[in-house]
């Protein structure tokens, strides 16, 4: 596992499928809104280089989504109220192939921020 002052990556116990890895802030918040400017900044310059190491070492692309929520009150049961990104490699691009099969939407981000 790797960490700074603001984040840790890291794998995890009965992780999804190989290579399967977490980013997590080290201060605790509920979600990427709820982060200071510098945390978001240090959490995007960390993307491309995690996804550059799938690139490398797995010969994979990869997909990356947080797992957060808006407040401490409005919590499920399933919910971690600690803000962290999950990061699965993936061989193809899987919102083109969900898109076809459902016909559902999707949009993407350029910016946590």
């Amino acid at each position: 596992f790797a960490y700074n002052d603001d984040l840790c990556v890291f794998p995890t116990l009965g992780c999804f499928i190989k290579g399967y890895i977490l980013l997590s802030t080290i201060d605790h918040y509920v979600s990427s809104c709820n982060c200071p400017d510098d945390i978001v900044a240090s959490i995007e310059k960390a993307i491309p280089s995690i996804r550059a190491c799938f690139e490398e070492k797995m010969n994979t692309g990869s997909i990356f989504f947080e797992h957060g929520t808006v407040s401490d009150f409005e919590l499920s049961a399933a919910s971690v109220c600690h803000f962290h990104m999950h990061f699965m490699p993936i061989d193809k691009p899987i919102f083109e192939e969900i898109n076809s099969k459902y016909g559902f939407e999707y949009y993407g981000i350029n910016s946590l921020a």
